[in-house]
């Protein structure tokens, strides 16, 4: 959690900031509405929505998070990267 509180901190410098908060404001939104689905036995099966979930995650860590990263390290912040606290 350290680290999204010095990346939250830092986010007015990334200049892609705002996409980025925006999809994973997205995601939690569908994830919620699948969820509500699922409980209301109208859609997605569990296995059809963990895998909607593995998909989004890693392909938002590969581009996004990694667009991320570079920024930060152009910048010199990515020791926060690495904290564990």
């Amino acid at each position: 959690m350290r680290f999204l509180t010095d990346l939250k901190t830092d986010e007015n410098d990334y200049p892609e900031a705002a996409t980025h908060w925006r999809l994973h404001k997205d995601f939690k939104n569908l994830v919620n509405q699948k969820l509500m689905e699922f409980r209301s036995e109208r859609a997605v099966l569990g296995s059809q929505l963990l895998l909607l979930m593995k998909n989004w995650l890693v392909s938002h860590i590969i581009t996004e998070d990694r667009k991320l990263v570079l920024f930060l390290e152009s910048q010199g912040k990515t020791e926060s990267c690495s904290r564990t606290d």
